[in-house]
């Protein structure tokens, strides 16, 4: 979940924990926010503050189907593979465009997801067990 912050947002964490709910029906109180990720700046210069958390198990979410195609779960390991991610390319406007793309299951997340979650992925590699 993600969006723009509000006027009665405190900070970048109490945007995510709203938008969060207002989503997926995650309560914050279900979240133990670990911190966040490197901002990340979009093509269209919009900045994106990702904020990372635990999600109790026992939290029931529902997407807004205005807002949220699908809910699905990917494991912490799959991100830290060694094939992952790849780099994809599109020609777009007469120029090739490369970006990072985590082929999932059926899925395929790309894009901004994809360059946060390599962010991800570069902090917990020191520390991750082998």
């Amino acid at each position: 979940p993600g969006g723009r912050s509000e006027p009665e947002d405190a900070d970048a964490v109490a945007t995510a924990l709203r938008e969060a709910q207002e989503e997926v029906a995650l309560p914050p109180e279900n979240v133990r926010v670990l911190g966040r990720l490197d901002t990340y700046i979009v093509r269209t210069g919009y900045a994106v503050v990702p904020i990372v958390g635990l999600v109790d198990p026992i939290a029931e979410l529902r997407a807004d189907p205005v807002e949220v195609a699908e809910i699905f779960e990917v494991p912490v390991d799959f991100f830290l593979s060694a094939e992952m991610p790849q780099t994809h390319s599109r020609r777009f406007m007469g120029r090739d465009r490369y970006f990072y793309v985590f082929p999932y299951d059926h899925r395929y997340i790309w894009g901004a997801t994809a360059g946060m979650l390599r962010n991800f992925r570069e902090i917990l590699e020191p520390a991750w067990p082998k």
